[in-house]
Formats: structure tokens, C-alpha cells, sequence
């Protein structure tokens, strides 16, 4: 046997370690699930099978995601990406998951023994203006807004839904109310406490530990609305793949690698069910606990935001799913839909994940817009602008800041935050994570006065044309020429139309319509006139809704919207007879009978029975329970209440009784969100006698005499509720509420 140099030996030996080390970044050989990371980027499993997945499973959920409105989707299993379709590495709008990374930074600082979460706004000396708090609001904790339990019913900044009772009726921790006073005030007091930024702290303890690829502290901003409160929400942006690393983080009970960033105690404490919302969900601290069976029993529980933003954690499968909504363009994907593909895709696992899968980075595409160009090609752009910027005639909504950054330009608004912008070829600006194109506005010196995207420049375009202006909409349509846009082609269309072209108009839809789809077409010029209508420009719309009759007669939503218009005009036989002609083109079309019947009863307490039953002839072929309640209401405030009784009793024949009183009292809330209480009072004290026995009819003309000032009234009625039904809280509160002195 011939002798191996012990050099050569070495040499090999070295040489299978490597080997064995390149294979192992390859395959995640030795490393086991709960040790697998991502990194400077994410791993993906090379065949979907050596995760446990079904692959013609997956590929069914797959074909299900591309047809929902859903920009970008993500499964992760074990530490590595099963699925990621879409545009996984775009910064998207993060909504109310911002609330989610407000609770993890509490943990961070209670974890450290720096915050007292049973600390009452008093002791921390929070007020509000310029609607002071109550003291008996002052007496909630930092735990009770963590739970959205203060019983602080206060108007707030970044309002979406908004849980509201009346000020001072709920006690601190006795009621879960979905308000963003509580998630914006939490935040103050986290950075009045600690001393910290919440987008530094965020960066800190989150973004940098964790590695986040795209997201840096400019991706949040404080946006204040102090007509509202002097709390400002905390917007985030933030990519896919990066909510995907703060999902592990939770679905690892806090820890990252070999270090721990969150307690294990705090991940459950803020992860456990304090309140029941509805079927599906509950909530913690800002995060919302599944109570389906079908994700309860993995521990589901996730961050959401407007439009379904979602980081779903599920612990008990170390699993994470990621959607993002492109709510730059207003899409929102359906909870039943996503609930549906989670649901699917956890069926298509069928076991855990191989020893030794082989994985592979995870590729993501760049936006192929952004560019480099010399400053000085960015100087004109440089400067404080109003927005909308001053030449294109709209009233201005906020200011833009713009700077110069290496090779792009920086804009900052106090409504949207802060977005680079990169110069194209054509002159336009691109903007980053919105993909909105800009266009420079210039004065009549030439110089830029401001940049602006093409919905605002069709709008200044559109009202110009309304107004008269046909030189500034002419100027406006100049500084867009060229552009193959649909929304840009119908403001041509409406200027010659407005300024008396209407032939050349009609050419104009035939040539656009070989261009689009001729339904968009007939839907741009529709919601044209409902932009006019906003700006109360009413007979102009008009004009439009007539327009669009004449050039799509077959199509019945334009018919539809210009009843709307002659309705808003009162000229009620028309928009009676313009309402007949859409119900032959689409005999379906019952929603909009609705608004026949609103305005029946707006007529009907402003005492114009006239008008109320010219307008009820609208839909009188119809027999539905809501139609035949406005004429008994109608007969109601008109002075002929034996004969609304008479009414009602007939159709409390006909449909069951109970539906009936229900349907009155959504009638009288109706007329009390309008204003119109003393109407809303007179149709639920009909309500009381007709059906006498009704808990909810007394309730609901409690809350009329309340609403009114009239306090003994209302505590009769309220308790009248509760001794017919013993379990109404809402009375025994409202009660308390009133003979407590809160009136």
C-alpha cells in the first residue's frame, strides 16, 4: 500500500469539510427546523413536497390566489418560504398591523421592567384636546388600551372602523371597543415613558436583529389629525417578506437564532383572547385570536390591517402566512377568500418537513424603474410645493417637501410620510412601493410649481372644463398629451363635450372604445359625473350621466346614475321614469331602489308629502317589507297616523311581527343619524305601542330621548327594556349612566 503525505491528507480532509459545509448551505444539512433562520435573505424549499406539502395542492391554492385581489401572498414553514406569489419584496401600506408592532415594542420595554402596564392616563397625566377627557376615562390603564378596553370614546387620527358608545357610558376594562384613540394614545405614552421613537425602536429591536430587507425608518411616519386629538397615528409600509420575519419571530415563542428578543410570557400575554369580536376572531393585545376550529387549534392568531393586510402566526405548526392588499389602488382581498386560502393551503400539508431538505434563495425581483441620474437634472424639482400644486386650480390639501437624495429625489408629505421618487426618460417621476407616476406642474413662468399623478390632473381637468375654464383644462390636457391613459382620453372627451363639442365628443367615445373594453369606458364617464356631483356641480353631471346614456343606451348603470342625478335635482318624474328604463335593462337592479326610499322620508319629515309619494311611485310595483314601510311612515309624518298603524299592523300579517318592529327601529336609527330626532321619536313611540312587549322598542326610544336631552324619558324607557328583558346591559348601563349624574 503506497504511504499518503500527511499534507495531502490534511488537504483532503479540509477539502470534504467544505464540501460537506457548501452542501449543507445548500440542503440545510444538520440543521433541524426550529434552527433554521432566514438571513441576509430567505431560503426556499427546492421541492415543496420536502416540506410536507401536497405539490398539486399547493398549486390548486395557487391558481385560487391568482384570481383573488390579493398583491402578494407568502406561506413559511420551518423556517424556510413554501410559496411566495406576488410581489413579496414591494413595500405595501401595513393599515392597523401597525398595532401588532406597537404591542411587541410594550414587550420590549415591560420585558425590561421600563414600563407599568397598570398605570391609569391619570398617573401619566394624558389629556386630549380639544376635547378634554373625562375623569372617569382618565381612570383607564396602559392595560386596558392594550386590550382596546378603555372606555375612552374619543374621536381619533387614521380613523377606520371606530366602536362607539356614548362618552363616559363604559367603564375602564368592562367593554372591548375597537377604537384608534386607544391604539394611538399607547403609542405616546410608550415614547413619553421610554423616551424612544416607535420607528427607531422598531428599527432597533426589530428591523436590525431580524434583518428586514426592505424596510428602513422612513417607512413610517406620524400622522397627526388635530382637529380630532393631539395623538397621532404611527403608518407603517413594509414588504412581505419582512412581516414574514416578525410572523417567526411570534410563531418562535421570541426568539431569533440563538438569542431571545421577546419573553416567551410576554408573545402569550399578548397573544391570548381577552375579548370575543365576532365568530372568527377575538383580541389580545392588538393582535386578533382565531376561534375557528379549523385555525384555533393551531394557535392562530394574526395582525390585520385595512384591506386584509395579514401576518398570521400559527405556533403550534411553526407556520407564518403573509398577504399584502395594494391599497395604493384601493384593492382589498375578501376575508371569506382569505380565510378560504389559508384554510386550503394547510390541507395541502401533509406532514412535517424532510431532515435535509434542499433549499435555495428565495428570488425576488427589483422595481425595473428605479434610476440614477446627476443632480442637477434634480434641482428644478427641489422645493416646498402645495398639494395639489397651485396652477392646476384645486384647493390645496397639504404640502410637499422635496429634497435631493444620490441619483433620486425624497418627498415628504404630512399625510402620506416619505417615498423616493426616480426621474424617468419621459420627464414623470416614478414613486417607490405606490408605483404612482407623477407628473411636473409648472407655472407660467415654466418653472415647476409642483408634481401631480394623473387622477389630479383629470380632476383639476375635469373641473375646469365644468366651471367655464377651457383654456386651463386645454393647458391641463397639453401637459398630458400623448399619454395612452383611459382616464386622461374621457377628460378630452368631457372638455369638447362641456365646451360644446358633443359631436366630436361622441367620435372621441367610439375611438376610445376600440381602445378599452367599452364597458370601462361607460364606467369612466359614470364615475366622472359622481366626481362632479362631490364637487357640487350638479347640473354638469348631469349633462354627463345624459351623455352617457346616448353613447351606451343598452347600458343599465348609466340609466341608473342618471335617475341619481335627476333625484339630487328633484326632478323626480324624471328620475322616476330614467329609473324605469334601467329596471328593463336589468330587472334586477332592487339595491338601488333604496334611495327612492330615503328620500321619500327625508321629504316626508321635512312635510312634503307631495314629494314623498311621487317619489315612493318609483318602486310602488314592489312588495318588499322596507317599500311598505315607508309609505306607513310617510303616512305617519303626514298627519294620518291612524292610518300608518293601520299599515303596519296588515304587515305584521303578512311578514312575521318581529321582522316588522325590527324594521321600524332601523328606520327610526336611520332618521336619528340624520338629524331628524324628533321624527326618529315620533316613529318609535309608534314602535312602543304597537308592540309593547318589545325589549329592543324600548331600548331604541330610550337612545331617541337621550339623544334629545330628554333624561327622564330616556331612564323610563331604558328601564321598561330591562324589565321586559333583564339581560339588556346595554339599559341597566345606560341607566346607571344617566341617574350617575352624565347627562
Amino acid at each position: 500500500m503506497p504511504r499518503i503525505n500527511t499534507k495531502t491528507r490534511q488537504f483532503k480532509t479540509i477539502s470534504l469539510v467544505l464540501f460537506i459545509f457548501l452542501l449543507a448551505a445548500g440542503t440545510g444539512f444538520g440543521q433541524t427546523a426550529s434552527d433554521r433562520y432566514p438571513d441576509e435573505g430567505w431560503m426556499r424549499f427546492t421541492d415543496v413536497k420536502e416540506a410536507g406539502f401536497d405539490p398539486a395542492k399547493l398549486e390548486a391554492a395557487r391558481v385560487k390566489w391568482e384570481k383573488m385581489p390579493s398583491s402578494a401572498f407568502l406561506v413559511i414553514a420551518d423556517g424556510a418560504v413554501v410559496a411566495a406569489w406576488g410581489d413579496v419584496g414591494r413595500r405595501f401600506m401595513c393599515h392597523s398591523v401597525r398595532k401588532s408592532f406597537l404591542s411587541a415594542l410594550y414587550g420590549i420595554y415591560w420585558d425590561r421592567g421600563e414600563i407599568e402596564l397598570n398605570k391609569t392616563l391619570a398617573d401619566l397625566g394624558i389629556d386630549d384636546d380639544p376635547d378634554p377627557l373625562l375623569d372617569t376615562e382618565k381612570q383607564a390603564r396602559i392595560l386596558d388600551l392594550l386590550k382596546a378596553r378603555s372606555g375612552v370614546f374619543h374621536p381619533a387620527a387614521y380613523a377606520g372602523r371606530t366602536d362607539s358608545r356614548p362618552r363616559g357610558s363604559e367603564g375602564p376594562g368592562r367593554y372591548f371597543a375597537y377604537n384608534n384613540w386607544d391604539f394611538n394614545t399607547a403609542a405616546t405614552i410608550l415614547m413619553r415613558e421610554t423616551g424612544a421613537d416607535v420607528f427607531e425602536a422598531f428599527d432597533q429591536y426589530f428591523g436590525r436583529p431580524l434583518k428586514m430587507e426592505d424596510w428602513r425608518i422612513s417607512d413610517g411616519y406620524y400622522h397627526y389629525e388635530r382637529d380630532k386629538s393631539q395623538y397621532p397615528a404611527y403608518p407603517f409600509r413594509m414588504s412581505a417578506r419582512d412581516a414574514a420575519r416578525f410572523g417567526l419571530l411570534f410563531a418562535r415563542y421570541g426568539m431569533w437564532k440563538d438569542g431571545r428578543i421577546l419573553s416567551e410570557h410576554w408573545v402569550n400575554r399578548s397573544s391570548a383572547l381577552y375579548s370575543i369580536d365576532n365568530r372568527v376572531f377575538g383580541y389580545g393585545f392588538y393582535w386578533w385570536i382565531a376561534r375557528e376550529p379549523r385555525f384555533a387549534k393551531y394557535g392562530m392568531y394574526s395582525a390585520l390591517g385595512v384591506g386584509n393586510q395579514m401576518i398570521a402566526v400559527l405556533p403550534k405548526i411553526d407556520m407564518v402566512f403573509v398577504n399584502r392588499a395594494n391599497t395604493y389602488e384601493g384593492e382589498s382581498t375578501p376575508a371569506t377568500l382569505l380565510l378560504g386560502l389559508i384554510d386550503e393551503v394547510l390541507k395541502a400539508r401533509t406532514g412535517t418537513s424532510a431532515e435535509n431538505p434542499a433549499l435555495a434563495p428565495l428570488e425576488v425581483a427589483s422595481d425595473p424603474k428605479i434610476t440614477a441620474v446627476p443632480k442637477d437634472r434634480l434641482a428644478e424639482f427641489v422645493g416646498k410645493f402645495k398639494y395639489p400644486p397651485e396652477p392646476l386650480g384645486l384647493p390645496s390639501r397639504t404640502e410637499l417637501k422635496i429634497t435631493a437624495g444620490e441619483g433620486h429625489l425624497m418627498s415628504y408629505s404630512p399625510v402620506s410620510g416619505t417615498f423616493k421618487l426616480y426621474l424617468q426618460n419621459d420627464g414623470t417621476l416614478h414613486e417607490e412601493d405606490s408605483y404612482e407616476r407623477y407628473f411636473p406642474i409648472r407655472d407660467e413662468t415654466g418653472s415647476i410649481a409642483g408634481i401631480a399623478d394623473v387622477g389630479r390632473i383629470v380632476q383639476a381637468i375635469i373641473t375646469a372644463a365644468g366651471n367655464g375654464d377651457g383654456d386651463r383644462a386645454a393647458r391641463l390636457l397639453e401637459g398630458v398629451e400623448g399619454e395612452d391613459n383611459l382616464q386622461i382620453g374621457v377628460a378630452s372627451i368631457i372638455v369638447d363635450l362641456f365646451g360644446d363639442k358633443e359631436p366630436l365628443a361622441e367620435r372621441a367615445v367610439r375611438q376610445i372604445s376600440e381602445r378599452f373594453e367599452p364597458d370601462k369606458v361607460e364606467r369612466e364617464i359614470n364615475s366622472v359625473g359622481y366626481r362632479l356631483i362631490r364637487g357640487n356641480m350638479r347640473e354638469r353631471a348631469l349633462e354627463v350621466f345624459v351623455f352617457n346614456t346616448r353613447v351606451f343606451p343598452e347600458a343599465w348603470n348609466t340609466w341608473d346614475s342618471l335617475s341619481e342625478a335627476h333625484l339630487g335635482l328633484g326632478n323626480i318624474e324624471e328620475a322616476v321614469r330614467v329609473f324605469s328604463r334601467s329596471l328593463e335593462l336589468n330587472p334586477s337592479n332592487v339595491r338601488r331602489e333604496g334611495r327612492f326610499v330615503e328620500a321619500a322620508l327625508i321629504a316626508a319629515c321635512e312635510g312634503d308629502n307631495n314629494k314623498a309619494g311621487r317619489l315612493l311611485k318609483a318602486v310602488e310595483g314592489k312588495k318588499t317589507l322596507r317599500i311598505r314601510m315607508a309609505g306607513a311612515v310617510v303616512d305617519l309624518f303626514g298627519g294620518k297616523g291612524n292610518s300608518a298603524e293601520q299599515a303596519i299592523r296588515q304587515l305584521s300579517e303578512r311578514f312575521k311581527p318581529v321582522r316588522v318592529e325590527r324594521e321600524i327601529n332601523e328606520v327610526g336609527n336611520w332618521l336619528m343619524r340624520r338629524n331628524m330626532g324628533e321624527r326618529a321619536l315620533e316613529l318609535l313611540e309608534l314602535n312602543t305601542r304597537l308592540f309593547p312587549v318589545s325589549s329592543n322598542a324600548w331600548n331604541s326610544l330610550g337612545e331617541a330621548h337621550y339623544n334629545l336631552g330628554h333624561m327622564e324619558e330616556a331612564v323610563k324607557a331604558y328601564k321598561k327594556s330591562l324589565e321586559l328583558n333583564p339581560d339588556n346591559k346595554n339599559a341597566e348601563k345606560m341607566i346607571a349612566f344617566i341617574e350617575g349624574g352624565n347627562k
